[in-house]
């Protein structure tokens, strides 16, 4: 008897099912500080950089905070955890050395995932593997799920959607 969910093994006639997932690894602290000069010393470049006291794209709002942060995504997939390998492979500071920066700078590292779903929701697992990664870089895990993506949003999305994965970014300009 068929199953009456698309089956995973034939995305091929419904890829547009496929969700929509970001993430994105974000170093953020309260007080004033360009975090700008993170990017020699963390060996990516940084999608954002933003200062306390910023405008924010909301008109006459100010950022609360400053922060660093690298985007990887919007892509279609099913595959969450090879979207947070890509990002963290992107670092090049070890782990420790990471740490020690973030601890010297009092800034908060945090991962962070949009998934926008369709018809179709990412394997879920994050194994204790790539937890211990997340963990290893002092960083929490946000994770944010929305049902919201129709035909409309999906043609939005993808048409942001950044170059295909460089390990440095040179054509994620």
């Amino acid at each position: 008897m068929a199953s009456p969910v698309w089956p995973l093994s034939d995305r091929s006639l419904r890829p547009e099912a496929d969700p929509i997932i970001w993430v994105w690894l974000t170093l953020a602290c309260d007080h004033a500080s360009d975090l700008g000069d993170l990017t020699p010393l963390l060996g990516v470049q940084p999608t954002k950089v933003w200062t306390k006291g910023d405008p924010t794209l909301v008109r006459g709002r100010l950022c609360t905070s400053s922060g660093w942060q690298r985007q990887f995504g919007p892509r279609q997939t099913l595959d969450l955890r090879g979207m947070i390998e890509k990002l963290l492979d992107l670092l090049e500071l070890p782990s420790e050395a990471f740490v020690r920066l973030t601890d010297e700078r009092g800034l908060e590292a945090e991962v962070s995932v949009h998934i926008h779903m369709a018809q179709q929701t990412p394997v879920g697992t994050l194994d204790a593997e790539l937890i211990r990664r997340i963990a290893a870089l002092g960083a929490s895990l946000d994770l944010d799920l929305y049902t919201d993506l129709d035909e409309e949003l999906i043609a939005r999305y993808l048409a942001k959607a950044d170059e295909p994965w460089s390990p440095r970014g040179e054509s994620n300009s």
